[in-house]
């Protein structure tokens, strides 16, 4: 696999983080992902929203991230929610995975992000 995932980081009004990857995740560049994604949120964030609808692939280590991410976010206090629309390449490996059984996940950044503040604290 490549080493390409590129990660762009803004916040809303409401100081929630929306970290949107594009390109493809994988054990090679797993930990790069990882400690971006970690360094963006701050801890006065109420969270974070993952954009995925342009990654192109993700493997087993890139979907155990996201778990381990989900999980360090509530050991904070704040939530993790996941935008991924339908058709969108990767949507398969999380169906598979039930992911959204773990972690909130919605069809568009602006539904992710109601998740997210409606979600108990």
């Amino acid at each position: 696999m490549t080493t390409w995932a590129d990660i762009h980081t803004t916040s809303d009004e409401s100081g929630v983080v929306i970290a949107r990857i594009a390109g493809e995740m994988d054990a090679s560049n797993t930990p790069h992902v990882e400690d971006r994604l970690t360094a963006a949120v701050p801890n006065s964030a109420p969270g974070m929203v993952l954009d995925l609808s342009d990654l192109s692939f993700v493997d087993s280590s890139g979907v155990d991230l996201f778990f381990r991410l989900g999980e360090r976010l509530e050991d904070r206090r704040q939530r993790l929610a996941v935008a991924l629309p339908e058709g969108a390449p990767i949507k398969r490996v999380f169906e598979i995975v039930r992911f959204s059984e773990k972690l909130p996940l919605a069809g568009s950044v602006e539904e992710a992000e109601t998740l997210l503040r409606s979600a108990p604290r």
